[in-house]
């Protein structure tokens, strides 16, 4: 996901926007494209419609939130051939999370220029998309992926740190082939080497 952000942020027509799902999510994303356009200095005719009131393109004057608003917004984008990428990593199904759904697919029904592109666990992405009124998400295009090769993994391990191979193995083991888990193992163990000796033969007693 953040590969695909960074290559569209590449690309003049995309506003890419990281979304912090334990936040409000339609909020978070009001906030950003309005400071993202303002940051921009794109040209809306100086500003756009906000319903009865204009709003001067600038961080002083940030209209109050709401999904007439942040519509407004999106069609300012649209006026541009511009498109909206929302981005929110470890989905999980929270209040917000359905609220923004659902606003999400009123606007793509609307043809406004806002994608979204989301990750998380398998049984919290089939946790959200079970909700009754959400049955949109069952259409949208997924892409499953498998864990992490557990030789691989060990390889890498017993490479890095310098440890036989059996304990290479263990380690890669515990992981149960989550990338996330390889990773923060693995800078768990970086960081032991900066403790005591004594804290860290204790430590890898522990591990392995």
């Amino acid at each position: 996901m953040s590969s695909i952000a960074s290559e569209l942020e590449k690309d003049s027509s995309w506003i890419v926007l990281r979304i912090n799902p334990h936040h409000d999510i339609l909020q978070a994303i009001y906030d950003e494209l309005y400071a993202a356009i303002v940051q921009l200095h794109l040209s809306f005719s100086a500003e756009i419609n906000l319903g009865i009131f204009k709003a001067e393109m600038n961080h002083n004057s940030l209209p109050e939130y709401s999904v007439f608003n942040l519509k407004s917004l999106l069609e300012a984008v649209s006026q541009k051939e511009m498109k909206v990428l929302i981005t929110i990593d470890e989905v999980i199904n929270t209040p917000q999370m359905v609220e923004f759904a659902h606003q999400f697919q009123v606007y793509t029904m609307e043809n406004l220029p806002i994608f979204f592109l989301g990750t998380g666990l398998y049984e919290n992405i089939a946790d959200l998309q079970n909700e009754k009124t959400l049955a949109f998400l069952y259409r949208a295009p997924k892409i499953f992926t498998t864990p992490l090769d557990i030789s691989a993994m060990a390889s890498s391990y017993q490479s890095v740190f310098q440890i036989p191979t059996h304990k290479a193995l263990k380690l890669a083991q515990l992981t149960k082939g989550y990338a996330f888990a390889f990773q923060a193992l693995g800078m768990f163990i970086l960081n032991a080497k900066t403790l005591r000796p004594s804290m860290k033969s204790c430590l890898f007693m522990i591990r392995f």
